[in-house]
């Protein structure tokens, strides 16, 4: 049945199910990602602080090289060079963005998905359209209504079905998003923090 609507639907149903394909691959992949970028910040922070504390620049380091996941590898960046605050506050902040940005740029394709999926179901119907009133047309203006009302049907599912994975896209794109703006409010905490005890101790100024 559900073979038989695809087919029915014309040739713009093909993209749509592509984007639906897109959409669960997307899905799927950032979510492993996304597990992978997190780490056990509570004690890398801990750990880090108290390499800091004892003035042990080395140590702090290697604690991040030790650890899994996108903090760790941020936070080394300010931790490894620089004496002014400055410099760390910027080596972190390109870090952080990079990270940030390999994150954030696949979820952005399901934003594109969820526009065009429908814009595809619309074409779809419009094109649908056009083809009944195209075959009213040829027989002289002779409404056959069971025709007619199984033109619009089929031209009326495409737009069904751009409906159907734009509304999974929007969802999944929020979710995505949710996610890696905590990711992104936790490394801007965890840099500050780290700053700021490189102050306290002297290491940098």
């Amino acid at each position: 049945m559900l073979f038989q609507y695809i087919t029915r639907g014309g040739v713009l149903m093909i993209p749509i199910a592509l984007c639906s394909v897109l959409i669960v691959t997307i899905v799927i992949e950032r979510m492993v990602k996304l597990a992978a970028a997190k780490t056990n910040e509570e004690k890398l922070m801990n750990d880090i602080e108290a390499a800091l504390r004892g003035k042990d620049r080395a140590q702090a380091v290697k604690v991040c090289r030790g650890a899994k996941g996108m903090l760790p590898r941020i936070l080394e960046q300010g931790i490894a060079v620089g004496v002014r605050v400055k410099h760390v506050e910027k080596r972190m902040a390109r870090a952080a963005s990079l990270e940030i940005q390999a994150l954030e740029t696949p979820v952005m394709w399901l934003s594109t998905i969820a526009t065009v999926a429908p814009l595809c179901g619309l074409l779809g119907t419009v094109t649908g359209m056009i083809k009944a009133f195209i075959t009213i047309e040829q027989q002289g203006g002779k409404v056959n209504a069971t025709l007619l009302a199984g033109g619009i049907w089929e031209a009326l599912l495409t737009t069904a079905a751009g409906l159907i994975v734009a509304i999974p896209a929007f969802i999944a794109y929020d979710y995505l998003m949710s996610i890696v703006d905590r990711h992104a409010a936790s490394v801007e905490q965890a840099a500050q923090s780290v700053i700021d005890t490189m102050v306290e101790e002297g290491i940098i100024e």
